[in-house]
């Protein structure tokens, strides 16, 4: 990051964010698609400004439905209801999401993209 910050003027980091009450139940799975690190958006924003970077604009967003379908082509992951998972997204991300996200800084969301200087 210091590097990036040295070369660059401005500069733009996206990170997954994971990090939810329930993170140690699924911390395997979580290290086994790579993420050796857990943010909320607050830990992110945290963590940007102890390096000195500026927060210029940042936009957090949600997995999409399409999402879903992808990862059943890349990890080999079979949809036994896809009726029902559909519907758990739609529960999820579209009628709770948004009281979520009022009552925790971020919760819910699942990246987010940080523009720096």
């Amino acid at each position: 990051m210091r590097e990036l910050k040295r070369v660059s003027r401005y500069q733009i980091f996206e990170v997954p964010l994971n990090y939810k009450f329930s993170i140690e139940k699924q911390l395997e799975l979580e290290l086994s698609v790579g993420h050796i690190n857990i943010y909320s958006p607050a830990l992110f924003r945290f963590l940007l400004r102890t390096e000195g970077f500026e927060i210029i604009k940042e936009l957090c967003t949600v997995q999409t439905l399409r999402y879903y379908k992808d990862e059943e082509k890349v990890f080999g992951v079979r949809m036994k209801q896809k009726a029902a998972n559909r519907a758990k997204w739609f529960l999820r991300y579209v009628l709770c999401l948004p009281i979520i996200r009022y009552l925790t800084d971020g919760m819910g969301y699942t990246a987010i993209t940080v523009l720096t200087r």
